[in-house]
């Protein structure tokens, strides 16, 4: 794909959709507002799952972001 945009998410579930007849009942997906949006948009039925891998990779990028992964810190929530 070229970019991660809204529109070419479209455009690829548009045409599986349409040459592939792919219309899912369930998709997992990561956290991306932009596909989220495009299978809301094009498979408005199609229940959304969201993958536990991006899921903490993401947590772990977040805590690593906020300094909360250093030893100090981890003794003061303890």
């Amino acid at each position: 794909m070229k970019n991660k945009k809204l529109k070419t998410y479209e455009n690829v579930f548009k045409t599986l959709k349409t040459i592939y007849n792919f219309n899912p009942i369930i998709l997992t997906s990561d956290f991306s507002r932009a596909i989220s949006n495009a299978i809301r948009n094009i498979y408005p039925n199609c229940i959304q799952i969201k993958c536990l891998f991006h899921f903490l990779q993401s947590l772990i990028k977040k805590i690593k972001n906020l300094g909360l992964n250093t030893k100090e810190n981890h003794k003061k929530v303890l």
